[in-house]
């Protein structure tokens, strides 16, 4: 799975392993925790998780921009 994270990643940071990152799910969802490990796995390292998900942002009333999820294979 990793293989399949690291050219998203790398687009993503823009080849800056040091870039700052954050992954979120779902307030139930481990999705995020696990792709937060596989990145620091593959050498990045400022990395957060958004641990109460879109959910807890929704309920905390912040705003929110439409965003595509990247479902990979």
């Amino acid at each position: 799975m990793a293989e399949l994270l690291q050219p998203h990643l790398q687009q993503a940071s823009q080849g800056d392993k040091g870039w700052p990152l954050v992954f979120y799910c779902r307030s139930d969802c481990w999705l995020g925790w696990n792709a937060v490990k596989r990145a620091h796995g593959l050498g990045y390292r400022n990395l957060c998780w958004y641990r109460n998900g879109i959910d807890g942002w929704q309920q905390a009333g912040l705003a929110r921009v439409p965003a595509q999820p990247l479902v990979l294979p």
